[in-house]
């Protein structure tokens, strides 16, 4: 192929390059905070045999999820006050 037919058959796909390169921070907000979280862990917790509509389970998810924190109490911890 030469220089030209290449740009000619790359050329329909840059425009859509460009919209997505610039709206990528509104798509993909930090921390991802939308539910894809939520049906991977309730995926996850089938998978591998646990319950998805068990409490503990949930919790244990949250450590691994976007809005983890090293400070936050959970909510066992706090009611055994």
């Amino acid at each position: 192929m030469t220089g030209r037919a290449v740009a000619r058959a790359i050329a329909p796909y840059l425009a859509p390059l460009a919209v997505l390169a610039l709206e990528w921070r509104l798509l993909s907000p930090a921390p991802a905070l939308a539910d894809h979280f939520q049906f991977w862990a309730a995926g996850h917790m089938v998978v591998t045999g646990a319950s998805p509509y068990d409490r503990a389970a949930w919790e244990a998810m949250a450590a691994l999820g976007p809005c983890r924190t090293a400070s936050r109490p959970t909510p066992s911890s706090a009611t055994s006050r």
